[in-house]
């Protein structure tokens, strides 16, 4: 990875942890989830071969899956919460 890439990156993860702090775990984990994603899909170096990106493909359908996941199950917790709002 390039040298500018690498620090790009790393600037990215800080800023992501600086707001870490005035967020619940629930946001935390998915800025974690997304810093992954983002992690796997960033532009490969000059020279990587297919399969080295076919690999990092893998890698963030697999992350964004998950990620899909997640986010059923808290709509699904947030239908029942209003629902049971509703009733009373």
């Amino acid at each position: 990875m390039p040298q500018s890439q690498r620090n790009h990156d790393s600037d990215f993860e800080s800023d992501s942890h600086a707001n870490e702090d005035s967020t619940d775990s629930d946001s935390t984990d998915s800025d974690e989830d997304l810093v992954q994603v983002r992690a796997a899909i960033a532009p490969a170096r000059d020279g990587a071969t297919i399969q080295e990106v076919r690999q990092a493909l893998e890698m963030a359908q697999n992350l964004l899956l998950n990620m899909h996941g997640k986010c059923r199950e808290l709509l699904k917790c947030n239908a029942l919460l209003e629902a049971s709002t509703a009733k009373g």
